[in-house]
């Protein structure tokens, strides 16, 4: 008798064959199924297998904007090189079980076909053996009368003799009659032996595949909760790595490998913007250290799309410390409607952002609050004073249109030079 829950399992089985922030600085055998049936129940997939590796994308469930520079740099995979391989053997293992799945599933096919198999020959056995049981039993019968009407004739060992002891002819055929009467009974007796046996056979054979259906489907279930295991640590990974590879800060200054690919995409994106404009990924990250530690002022944190998980939004310019600048904007990029406040991780004004505004990423968005378009508006920022930057004074002039304060030009040039010592470090 097969567990409810087999039952269940192959049966399924079978029909799946079927179918805040400043301004300024911070025995007999069935037949197996053939090759082209096996073919058949297996089905095809277009999923990777891991051989040739996984993309980053494929790794964190993802699409990723990052600057190939910083995707091939030692600088982002050291972060999480470990935890990449690791996420890697996940994704293997992942695959490796959902392939002994479909596996599972065709051997829970053939097995159940085997069991239906031998289940019905078994039946077919016990059916021959009830018929021979039946044709043992006239025969037995057929003999019990012969031997009952020969005795009341005279003692079966006389028949074949007269009175006078001269021979007769009429016992001797009774004679032989009884003797075809024991064969005939000892061939049935043999004949229902033989089919006792073969179903005994295949009563055995029915026993051990459903002791292998079992089986499958007892690794079935261990390879399904083996899988979940590791659906689970996949995105445990996910989570992890997002914030070793992208947030990692390499400098104590906030700067991480988000923000340099932000830096690079907006200096590469420049000249479409601002023709001859051609600023360095680090001169623009001399702002955006100056100006919010790239994105990560007040406990910020970059996140992989490029936009600080808390907004950063600078102090009123009311006049009091800073500038006095009243409402521009109505309050919709710094939600203060009496006075303007800088915003985003390069300090853009709304003023000055409905001015320089850019979309860096190519998603439809002008977001002031996204490095990545915050990054080319300040390249088209500079470039705005200056017809180019490729020397250390026109960088001097730009930045001081940027904000004009000469200690802000110079602590910006500063951090700008410590920030290019991370160029050798990209791919």
């Amino acid at each position: 008798m097969m567990v409810p829950w087999i039952r269940r399992l192959l049966t399924s089985a079978l029909a799946l064959a079927v179918v805040p922030i400043v301004a300024t600085p911070v025995g007999a055998q069935e037949p197996e199924p053939t090759p082209d049936v096996l073919a058949y129940l297996v089905p095809t997939s277009d999923e990777p297998d891991g051989s040739d590796g996984w993309s980053l994308e494929e790794l964190l469930g993802a699409p990723i904007d990052l600057h190939p520079r910083v995707q091939s740099s030692a600088l982002f995979q050291r972060g999480g090189v470990a935890a990449l391989g690791e996420l890697e053997t996940a994704f293997d293992t992942r695959v490796n079980a959902e392939t002994r799945l479909r596996e599972l599933e065709v051997e829970l096919v053939i097995a159940r076909a085997r069991i239906e198999g031998t289940a019905a020959r078994a039946a077919a056995l016990q059916d021959e053996l009830s018929v021979l049981a039946a044709e043992r039993i006239l025969v037995e019968e057929r003999l019990g009368d012969f031997v009952v009407s020969a005795f009341l004739g005279g003692e079966l060992d006389g028949l074949d003799r007269r009175p006078d002891g001269s021979p007769d002819a009429r016992p001797v055929v009774a004679r032989d009659a009884a003797v075809a009467l024991r064969r005939a009974v000892s061939d049935a007796r043999d004949a229902e032996d033989r089919a006792r046996e073969r179903l005994a056979t295949s009563r055995r054979q029915l026993e051990v595949r459903e002791q292998d259906a079992i089986a499958v489907a007892a690794e079935d279930e261990r390879v399904r909760a083996e899988l979940a295991d590791v659906e689970g640590r996949i995105e445990e990974l996910r989570s992890s790595i997002g914030d070793d590879l992208f947030g990692l800060e390499l400098d104590g200054g906030g700067l991480t490998p988000r923000a340099i690919s932000a830096y690079l995409f907006a200096a590469e994106l420049a000249p479409s913007v601002a023709p001859g404009c051609t600023p360095t990924w680090w001169q623009l990250a001399g702002i955006g250290r100056v100006e919010s530690r790239h994105g990560t002022f007040g406990g910020a944190t970059l996140g992989i799309d490029g936009v600080p998980d808390i907004p950063i939004i600078g102090p009123q310019l009311n006049g009091e410390v800073f500038a006095s600048i009243g409402d521009t904007d109505g309050g919709e990029l710094d939600g203060d409607t009496e006075w303007d406040r800088a915003v985003g991780p390069m300090q853009f004004i709304p003023q000055s952002w409905a001015r320089f505004r850019a979309d860096g990423d190519g998603d439809g968005d002008f977001n002031p609050q996204d490095l990545d378009d915050a990054a080319l508006a300040a390249a088209r920022h500079l470039c705005g004073s200056v017809p180019g930057m490729s020397t250390p004074e026109q960088y001097a002039t730009a930045l001081f249109g940027y904000n004009r304060s000469q200690v802000y030009v110079a602590e910006v040039q500063h951090q700008a030079a410590l920030i290019e010592g991370f160029d050798e470090l990209l791919g």
